[in-house]
């Protein structure tokens, strides 16, 4: 994630907001976090569509027991952000999901339904109180199963960049100093900044940790079974000629960059993307 205002960390990966975007997405910010009291909304993303693009943002609620993630979306050309649901997909709509993410192109219409449209199943002692809703799996659905993802699979941090509070909930770190050049240029220098996976075991016991980087996944590393090895080479790093910033790119999903101001406390990353998986990678390595 990062600030609207900061999206010129990301200058070196060929995407970006135009000025339109830019102006309307801090605008619907403002207003969002004016009226629901929530702060630290930051851009996520751009998913785009062949009518319309999806514009993510993402807020971080510190005080819970692993920093949860809302996001939000809207349209691009209408700047009102709604919030992306959190719910679970049924074990149907999950195997769809998975099947749409390498090929589906997203078209810029939330109700688009993907399946054949269907209403939930209401209990016979229910019926007189009980309204059928419906559980047609939609775009809007699967927007939030891709953004969802990609944010599991990348979320980057450099190392330090995040610490235990006090409280012992994970926050951005106020003193980190920044990465050297030597430290920048190794994988092993960067974390996701999301359940740990890998380590989930360290997390549930982390009484003894005292750094970040004792219980979140590092980059590359670990992950959940159910989405299998980290592909070797699905990550790229590069430090620039100058020596000023590093810039850390998935292969897994193409279009999320990650930047790093050397020697500062500035860093974020985003997405840019059609939300599809490359599922080739294994043989481009």
């Amino acid at each position: 994630m990062v600030s609207i205002a900061d999206l010129s960390l990301l200058k070196n990966c060929g995407q970006g907001l135009n000025i339109e975007e830019r102006c309307g997405l801090q605008a619907a910010i403002t207003k969002e976090q004016h009226e629901s009291g929530v702060s630290g909304i930051q851009f996520w993303g751009k998913i785009s569509g062949t009518t319309k693009d999806y514009l993510v943002c993402c807020v971080i609620d510190a005080t819970t027991t692993f920093p949860a993630k809302q996001f939000y979306y809207c349209l691009a050309g209408n700047y009102a952000l709604k919030k992306l649901s959190n719910k679970l997909l049924t074990s149907s709509q999950a195997g769809l999901a998975r099947s749409l993410q390498a090929t589906y192109k997203f078209m810029g219409d939330p109700t688009k339904p993907l399946e054949e449209e269907k209403t939930e199943e209401v209990k016979e002692e229910d019926a007189e109180t009980v309204t059928a809703g419906d559980a047609t799996y939609r775009e809007l659905h699967h927007l939030s199963f891709v953004v969802w993802s990609v944010d599991s699979s990348t979320a980057v941090v450099p190392k330090g960049g995040v610490a235990f509070n006090e409280q012992g909930a994970l926050v951005r770190n106020s003193a980190f100093g920044g990465l050297s050049a030597t430290d920048a240029s190794s994988l092993s220098s960067f974390y996701h900044f999301r359940d740990p996976q890998g380590r989930a075991a360290l997390w549930k016991n982390k009484s003894g940790a005292n750094k970040a980087e004792d219980v979140l996944d590092q980059v590359g590393g670990a992950r959940s079974v159910d989405q299998g090895p980290s592909p070797n080479g699905a990550w790229s790093v590069s430090v620039d000629a100058s020596c000023t910033t590093v810039n850390v790119r998935s292969l897994e999903f193409p279009g999320y960059f990650f930047a790093h101001t050397l020697g500062t406390n500035q860093y974020g990353g985003a997405y840019f993307g059609d939300g599809k998986r490359n599922v080739d990678l294994g043989f481009m390595v």
